[in-house]
């Protein structure tokens, strides 16, 4: 469901349709949390009620995106194929790398304890927050070059290029200037709070 989402709102994206991926992501969040309240803490369903109201929201994300779908690109020219596997080829290497790092790192923290797994589970949400604004850049500056590059006007794609590298610092996330704030948004109890550095041996 995740990955057909991804498909329709990329397609979405090359043809110009920036507001349907956001509503559907609106509407997707927003059933998400009512699910999880009703089937976590409600229901006392647990991680399987959190795993539900998860599917539920992909689900969503796809009912919303079907109808501004133009499904006309369904019928691809040989042509359209191979420009499809020349570019997508060296993203689609990048995130087989990117997803099977994550499932060794989540395979080898599996065999630990609890805990280990769920300090990572904190931290990686964590850190795709904080990184929400750099991500936002980086999807702009995607969908811009693709569409220059489908123009053929190359010139354009550099000029994104150097768009982005300018863009990118100034949307960088203020943790970066203060590493020590981020952990204390989830770090509640004192026992899971990081010490802080003494000046004195």
């Amino acid at each position: 469901t995740a990955m057909h989402y991804a498909a329709l709102r990329e397609s979405g994206y090359g043809v110009g349709d920036w507001s349907g991926p956001m509503v559907a992501a609106l509407v997707a969040n927003a059933v998400n949390i009512a699910l999880d309240v009703t089937l976590v803490w409600v229901l006392d369903f647990g991680v399987q009620g959190a795993a539900i109201a998860t599917l539920a929201s992909y689900l969503v994300q796809v009912l919303c995106l079907v109808p501004r779908t133009r499904w006309r690109f369904l019928r691809p020219l040989r042509e359209d194929i191979v420009a499809l596997v020349k570019i997508g080829a060296p993203t689609g290497v990048q995130f087989v790398l990117e997803v099977g790092s994550f499932a060794i790192l989540a395979l080898v923290l599996s065999s630990m304890e609890e805990r280990e797994m769920a300090a990572h589970q904190v931290a990686l949400q964590l850190m795709h927050f904080v990184f929400l604004p750099m991500n936002a850049v980086a999807e702009s500056c995607a969908v811009m070059a693709g569409q220059a590059y489908g123009a053929q006007r190359l010139a354009s794609v550099r000029f994104v290029a150097r768009l982005g590298r300018r863009v990118a610092p100034v949307s960088a996330p203020r943790w970066f200037f203060a590493p020590g704030a981020a952990p204390h948004l989830v770090a509640h109890a004192p026992a899971h709070r990081p010490p802080r550095p003494s000046l004195l041996p």
